[in-house]
């Protein structure tokens, strides 16, 4: 039997990669000085590294940030709606 020689990236290759989370604390929490020290690109780079190693199109990450408990509602609607622009966005853009 005879395997085709496809290196897995390349299934991957050109496809868009984008990251949803949220954080549970405020957007302060996530920068230099502040609680949690780094930024979320930051966080998230080891996912942009994995999307171009597979030669992948890294889309800029949709991040909700809420604080939890007591709150957060109008953030998490907010956020469900940026995301479902992005990818209304995005897929117009595959339509073209």
């Amino acid at each position: 039997m005879v395997f085709s020689q496809v290196e897995p990236q390349s299934l991957l290759k050109g496809k868009r990669f984008m990251v949803c989370c949220t954080t549970g604390s405020p957007q302060e929490a996530y920068q230099h000085g502040g609680r949690n020290k780094y930024t979320i690109d930051e966080y998230l780079r080891p996912y942009e590294g994995q999307a171009n190693h597979a030669e992948m199109i890294w889309e800029q990450p949709v991040a909700v940030h809420s604080q939890f408990p007591g709150g957060g509602k109008a953030e998490l609607e907010a956020g469900c709606k940026q995301y479902q622009q992005r990818l209304q966005a995005l897929v117009a853009a595959t339509k073209q």
